[in-house]
């Protein structure tokens, strides 16, 4: 996984193609927060050196977050 590179002028489509896997990603909170922004995703080797894990992180508005869930959230998977 990497950047998406986005050539609006060349040859290339700057959609998606369909030669990937494209999964939603949908925040779910124990207090029900709904306003969810700056969302980044990575592949990154993990720190045992077994593996990589998948790093997601966004952040919790105070327009729509719930009791103390406002802040940066940060979450990974080992894959």
């Amino acid at each position: 996984m990497g950047d998406i590179a986005i050539d609006m002028f060349g040859d290339e489509p700057n959609y998606p193609t369909g030669k990937g896997t494209v999964t939603l990603i949908e925040p779910k909170t124990p207090m029900g927060s709904t306003a969810f922004g700056n969302p980044s995703v990575a592949i990154v080797d993990r720190p045992d050196e077994k593996g990589k894990a998948i790093v997601i992180s966004y952040t919790i508005f105070a327009e729509g977050g719930k009791g103390n869930e406002i802040g940066p959230v940060l979450y990974y998977f080992n894959i």
